[in-house]
């Protein structure tokens, strides 16, 4: 019986598809009788109202919409290559009794990498907010090969041990970093432009090592040794970009010690080089 029910009803609404009437409704906003029609199905009318041009017009808007919220939030890498270095009382060149601390600054270097948000605009599409994470590796690399670290007594010491001939010795530190950057875009937003940005970056020590390979008795060895070497855990920078298209320069320079106070002179840390990645 339930089969039969089905079967009928079934037929009735395939009996009343078939007998839907298609009627045009010419109105004044559409006088072409194309542009308008229904379908009756049963007691109830379906209008389809129907402008190329209208419909084409809102489509190319809700697709550009999509475009731009897309560009406004999307994620993208940012890379820093660069010489690295530090100051001692915001001179370069490092007083008689800290020559022990001379860095080789062609060996020297900061690698960067940093997720970054590309642009939560604040003005126009021309100011913008740019937050981020990633990662940093600084190197320093020392001028004296014969120089060593040593955290004796809590406090960093340069040494030299005159039985090792050292072909190469240094100290990496690496932050895991959160940048905050405002932009400014500068030109025909439509075509390539001036990309400013200025802000700070947040960072934590997650690891230091110095790494060095020398000689002893005639024979050669490599050596890494993990320590905090007394390296400040937390460190903020400023820093400025300023690029064109996906290539640029930046420069940072550091509010804290490149060591902890107390436990060797206050290095500043400061890096400059070039950036690649568009914001």
């Amino acid at each position: 019986m339930k089969t039969k029910l089905t079967l009928i009803t079934a037929m009735c609404f395939i009996a009343s598809l078939l007998a839907a009437q298609t009627d045009t409704i010419p109105t004044a906003k559409n006088p072409s009788p194309s542009d308008t029609s229904s379908i009756s199905l049963g007691k109830t009318k379906i209008l389809i109202i129907s402008n190329t041009e209208d419909t084409n017009l809102v489509a190319d808007s809700i697709a550009q919409d999509s475009i731009e919220d897309e560009k406004s939030w999307s994620l993208v890498g940012v890379f820093n290559l660069g010489a690295n270095g530090y100051l001692l009382n915001n001179q370069l060149a490092l007083p008689t009794q800290y020559q022990q601390m001379e860095l080789d600054y062609s060996k020297s270097k900061s690698i960067g990498f940093d997720f970054m948000i590309k642009g939560i605009d604040l003005f126009k599409k021309r100011m913008y907010l740019s937050p981020g994470i990633g990662f940093n590796w600084n190197k320093y690399q020392f001028k004296d090969k014969q120089q060593m670290l040593s955290t004796q007594n809590d406090t960093v010491l340069f040494l030299v041990d005159s039985a090792i001939t050292y072909d190469k010795y240094k100290l990496r530190a690496t932050y895991l970093q959160v940048p905050l950057l405002i932009g400014f875009r500068l030109g025909n937003l439509d075509k390539k432009y001036v990309n400013i940005q200025l802000g700070a970056i947040a960072g934590y020590n997650i690891g230091s090592i110095t790494k060095a390979k020398y000689i002893l008795n005639g024979a050669k060895y490599k050596d890494k040794i993990r320590d905090d070497y007394n390296i400040n855990p937390f460190k903020l920078d400023a820093i400025a970009r300023v690029s064109f298209g996906n290539i640029g320069l930046f420069g940072s320079y550091s509010f804290t010690s490149l060591f902890e106070d107390s436990k060797a002179p206050s290095l500043t840390p400061f890096s400059v080089g070039l950036t690649f990645g568009s914001l």
